[in-house]
């Protein structure tokens, strides 16, 4: 989510919020997420077909390597068929 910039909705009993997947993962095991709300919908920011390169803050990570140096990756993108695009 955080490297394709995602938006996460959450809903609770004050109403509906979006929120930044960078905003939203504050820690490794903290998020933006109230005892009370529920994530509704996680919505991407529409890229091209192809490779991306990311890079993910060491605060994030599970292994002590990557905390203290980050982690750096590439995500492939691709067009799914609509069978594949659907939530069971």
């Amino acid at each position: 989510m955080l490297a394709l910039d995602a938006d996460i909705q959450v809903q609770g009993p004050g109403g509906t919020r979006r929120i930044a997947s960078s905003a939203f993962f504050q820690d490794l095991f903290t998020v933006d997420l109230q005892p009370d709300e529920i994530i509704v919908s996680v919505r991407f920011t529409p890229v091209r077909p192809g490779r991306l390169t990311f890079f993910c803050d060491k605060k994030l990570l599970f292994f002590k390597s990557h905390r203290e140096k980050g982690m750096t990756g590439t995500i492939e993108v691709r067009e799914a068929s609509p069978e594949e695009s659907r939530v069971p």
